[in-house]
């Protein structure tokens, strides 16, 4: 597992002082694009910015270029390795570096009561690792 954020700590374990690191919030400020399921078997999309840092997720904010019915989209920055074709331009783009760049900061959320919500944990490295 990577470490996606970091937090500084001194634990004590009987005499000895160590320091150590743990998983807290370094994506905090950081712009991603995210994919939302729409309950109905496909996905939309949205940019945003990565917030506050809470037990397992950071809240999205600063939402915007909301678009629906995107799951090809995604689907292709998940299996996207060999390059991902564009019909509408008749071209494949290569996998490296322009959709491993766009899959580097693609996420998937999740939406509660109170917003949306994300794991931090990119397409690039849940697919292509």
């Amino acid at each position: 597992m990577k470490i996606q954020s970091t937090k500084m700590q001194v634990i004590r374990f009987s005499a000895e002082d160590v320091i150590a690191t743990s998983l807290l919030g370094a994506l905090t400020g950081q712009s991603g694009l995210f994919y939302v399921d729409d309950g109905n078997g496909g996905y939309n999309s949205f940019n945003g910015t990565f917030g506050s840092y809470s037990g397992n997720s950071y809240e999205i904010v600063g939402m915007n270029t909301y678009e629906t019915g995107v799951g090809d989209d995604r689907e292709s920055l998940i299996t996207g390795k060999n390059g991902v074709y564009i019909p509408e331009l008749g071209i494949t783009l290569p996998a490296n570096p322009t959709v491993s760049g766009i899959a580097k900061n693609a996420y998937d959320a999740f939406s509660s009561d109170n917003g949306y919500y994300t794991n931090g944990i990119s397409y690039f490295e849940l697919y292509w690792q």
